[in-house]
């Protein structure tokens, strides 16, 4: 049970620091297929969905301030030590995806899904102020952010950022337990909220349907994302020139995060 809760809560963070995927965590992990089950099949999984759920609403509500003081305070160290999580799950995705061999027809499916990331994140986007919401269009930024959960190795933050709403969904996820804000959280969440479901439910049919008919070809585009992914936050991470200690920090932390995800599920 703890072992799901802590899994949960680093999926979570995963969703919300900006250029990590909340999925590619779960990949790292070796939970993601379980994820996309349980959702198709809540009430045979229903001890695995609330122990997920609890540490991923904990990463949620509470981590949101974490990774702001990190991000504020070690921001270097914080995204190294996330490309090490991801970059732990990318040998069993490449095992998945061309078993031992290459083959010309899954790199071609990696390259694509590489480029399409590596695109995406050209694009930027100022946020919009938070107030005079469209609740009709709420619905659809939780459909998206569905998306960017099922969908491994794209980054919701990233996406949220682009369409100038990553700002409005923070201060949301940081006021949630605020009783001042309650009629705005309320009004906010429902719609938000419907967005997700409707999305998160679509998206398992589908990702579950490609993984039981073509396992290869959707491990082949992981493998693409997985490595944009980290390709892109690398670009993020050095944006300030480092001191040698740094360096040496980034190693261990980078390392760290290496073998947690790699030896987690073995």
């Amino acid at each position: 049970m703890i072992k799901e809760i802590l899994l949960g809560f680093l999926v979570g963070l995963g969703k919300i620091i900006p250029g990590v995927s909340g999925s590619m965590i779960a990949i790292s992990f070796g939970i993601y297929d379980k994820l996309i089950n349980s959702v198709l099949k809540p009430f045979k999984n229903i001890k695995f969905i609330l122990t997920i759920g609890i540490g991923f609403m904990l990463a949620i509500v509470f981590g949101s301030r974490i990774i702001v003081y990190f991000m504020n305070n070690y921001y270097f160290l914080t995204m190294i030590f996330f490309i090490g999580l991801i970059s732990g799950g990318l040998p069993k995705i490449i095992n998945k995806a061309y078993d031992k061999k290459f083959n010309i027809k899954y790199f071609f499916v990696s390259l694509i899904a590489f480029s399409f990331v590596i695109l995406l994140s050209l694009f930027k986007r100022e946020s919009y102020e938070t107030s005079n919401i469209n609740y009709l269009f709420l619905i659809v930024i939780g459909f998206i952010e569905a998306c960017t959960m099922i969908i491994p190795g794209i980054s919701g933050t990233a996406v949220l950022m682009i369409i100038g709403y990553y700002d409005i969904v923070m201060n949301f996820f940081n006021n949630i337990l605020n009783i001042s804000n309650i009629s705005y959280t309320i009004k906010f969440a429902i719609p938000f909220l419907v967005g997700i479901v409707v999305g998160v439910y679509l998206l398992s049919r589908l990702i579950n349907y490609l993984i039981s008919k073509y396992e290869r070809i959707f491990f082949a585009g992981i493998v693409g994302f997985s490595i944009s992914s980290i390709l892109i936050m690398f670009e993020s991470a050095f944006i300030f020139s480092i001191s040698l200690v740094t360096f040496i920090e980034a190693l261990i932390f980078i390392s760290l995060g290496f073998i947690i995800s790699y030896k987690f599920d073995r």
